[in-house]
C-alpha cells in the first residue's frame, strides 16, 4: 500500500513532495515501532529514498510527464515501477551479500517468483490514485486512504488466520516438533541451498530403542508423555546448533543439519545419544539400558544424489544397521562399504 502512494505521489507532485511524504511517514512509523532498533528505520528510509528517485527518473526519462493525469501512455508507468521494484530486490540481495547469508539464492528467486502479483497490484494502485487525486483531489485521496486502510485490515486478519492454520498444519499435535510433511518441505529447501552454495548438508534419522516394550509395560499415555519429554529434549539441543528437528512418525525424529560435515553431525548425534541415556524419565529403567535410548542413522547429501529421497534412504540403511548392532548405536552412510556404515558409537 504505500509503495502505491509513493508512486501515485511522483506521478502527479514530482520528486521533491514524495520524498516529503515518504519522510513524515518514516517518522510516523519509527514511533509507532519504537520496539526496532534506529539503525533499521534510517536504512528502510534509505532504501525507499533511492528506489524512489530511481523509479522518478526512469519515469522521465521514458517521457512521462509530472502532474498529467493522463493514462493513454502506459510505458513511462511500466518503466518507473520495473525500477522500483528491482532495485527493491537488489537492495535484499545486497543485504543478505553483506550479512553473509548463504540463503540468499532461494530468497531472490521466491521475490522474483512473486514479483508478478506484486508488480500488478501496485501498478493498478497507483494508477487508482492517480485518477482518483487528479479528479477529486483531496476528496480522491481521502477515499483512495479509506480504501487502502480497509483493505489492510482486511489482508492483516487473513494473513493472521493463514498463519495460525499454516503453523498448525505444520506441527506435530503431540510433541509440538515439526511434523512429517513440514520436515520434507524443510528438507527440500535445504537442499536447494546445499545445491546452489556447494554447503555441506547432513541429515539424521533417530528410532527409540524398544518403545513397544515401554507402551505395553507402562501404556499408551505414559508412552505419549515419554515422546514429548524427547522431543523437548530435542527441540532444546538443536536449537542452540540452529538445526531443524521433525517428528517423522511413531518413535521415528528426523534431524536437518545444514553448514554441517558428516564428521560434526555425528559427533553432534552421538553426544545426544549419551545426553538421552543420561537424562532422567519416568519407567526408563525397565528398558534393556536402564535408561532412554535410541538408535540414529545420518547421510550427507553428495552431488551424484538425485534427490532427498536418497539422501532418506541411505539415512535408513545407516538407521537399521545402528538397530543390528544391538541399539543405542550412531552410524553413518558410508558407500564404500559393503555395510553402508563406517563408525560406530556405543552406550557408555
Amino acid at each position: 500500500m504505500d509503495s502505491a502512494i509513493f508512486l501515485a505521489s511522483l506521478f502527479l507532485f514530482g520528486l521533491n513532495i514524495t520524498l516529503l511524504v515518504l519522510f513524515f511517514n518514516s517518522i510516523i512509523i519509527a514511533f509507532s515501532q519504537k520496539d526496532s532498533a534506529w539503525w533499521k528505520h534510517v536504512l528502510n528510509f534509505s532504501n525507499y529514498t533511492l528506489m524512489i528517485v530511481l523509479a522518478y527518473y526512469s519515469f522521465i526519462f521514458t517521457g512521462g510527464e509530472i502532474g498529467s493525469g493522463s493514462l493513454t501512455t502506459l510505458s513511462p508507468y511500466i518503466v518507473s515501477l520495473t525500477t522500483y521494484l528491482l532495485t527493491n530486490i537488489l537492495l535484499v540481495a545486497v543485504f543478505f551479500l553483506l550479512s553473509e547469508s548463504n540463503r540468499i539464492v532461494p530468497i531472490l528467486k521466491g521475490m522474483f517468483k512473486d514479483t508478478i502479483t506484486t508488480y500488478v497490484c501496485t501498478l493498478f494502485l497507483s494508477m487508482i490514485l492517480v485518477i482518483l487525486i487528479h479528479a477529486q483531489s483531496f476528496f480522491g485521496l481521502f477515499l483512495f486512504s479509506c480504501i487502502t486502510l480497509l483493505l489492510a485490515q482486511t489482508f492483516r486478519q487473513n494473513f493472521k488466520l493463514y498463519k495460525a492454520v499454516s503453523h498448525k498444519a505444520n506441527i506435530d499435535e503431540l510433541t509440538g516438533l515439526n511434523n512429517h510433511g513440514y520436515f520434507k518441505e524443510l528438507l527440500e529447501i535445504e537442499l536447494l541451498v546445499a545445491k546452489d552454495t556447494e554447503a555441506a548438508l547432513c541429515i539424521a534419522i533417530l528410532d527409540i530403542d524398544d518403545f513397544k516394550k515401554y507402551n505395553d509395560l507402562h501404556g499408551h499415555i505414559q508412552g505419549d508423555v515419554l515422546l514429548n519429554e524427547f522431543g523437548a529434549l530435542l527441540k532444546t539441543e538443536c536449537e542452540k546448533k540452529k538445526f531443524s528437528v521433525a517428528r517423522y512418525g511413531g518413535e521415528e525424529f528426523s534431524i536437518i543439519m545444514p553448514n554441517t560435515l558428516l564428521e560434526d553431525a555425528f559427533d553432534f548425534i552421538d553426544d545426544l545419544r549419551r545426553l538421552t541415556n543420561d537424562t532422567p524419565l519416568d519407567g526408563v529403567e525397565v528398558l534393556p539400558y536402564g535408561c532412554l535410548s535410541f538408535s540414529a542413522g545420518i547421510a550427507e547429501w553428495e552431488k551424484k544424489m538425485y534427490n532427498s529421497a536418497e539422501l532418506l534412504n541411505k539415512a535408513d540403511q545407516a538407521l537399521y544397521k545402528a538397530k543390528n548392532l544391538g541399539k543405542n548405536h550412531v552410524r553413518y552412510y558410508n558407500q564404500h562399504s559393503e555395510y553402508p556404515t563406517i563408525q560406530q558409537s556405543t552406550a557408555t
